[in-house]
């Protein structure tokens, strides 16, 4: 009884930490400015139930807004065919695979507009997102 409580709890806090309080809809805005088309994935919501994720192609130089609904935003990832793309959560933190940005990236429980940016020379990855 006293393990059904304690995953109880630990189900309820995580989706409180992937939802928020308020009735509304969050929104993430995301520019590509690049040459390139791009794969992006939005994850937003309770990590333990597993986060949901929206995704979409996006062509050079254009800007697509996601709703989540009262879920809270969690992170990006982008892919290519020919190149790697820094996964990155609402905050601008670098994430290198999908676990990390699905999983442990924290939520951000407001809209954010973000933009695909070139990574440091010498990295192994061509593109990130960045916080506009």
């Amino acid at each position: 009884m006293k393990l059904q409580a304690k995953l109880l709890t630990v189900a309820l806090f995580s989706v409180l930490l992937g939802a928020s309080f308020a009735a509304r809809a969050y929104k993430v805005t995301v520019e590509n400015p690049t040459k390139d088309r791009i794969y992006v994935i939005l994850f937003y919501g309770a990590p333990i139930i597993g986060p949901t994720s929206k995704y979409l192609w996006m062509d050079p130089n254009t800007a697509f807004t996601f709703e989540t609904g009262a879920d809270c935003p969690r992170g990006l990832l982008g892919e290519h065919t020919k190149f790697d793309i820094m996964g990155t959560d609402m905050w601008g933190t670098w994430y290198g695979d999908l676990n990390g940005v699905a999983l442990f990236a924290p939520v951000l429980c407001q809209d954010r507009s973000m933009k695909i940016c070139n990574m440091p020379e010498g990295s192994k990855e061509k593109y990130s997102f960045c916080v506009k």
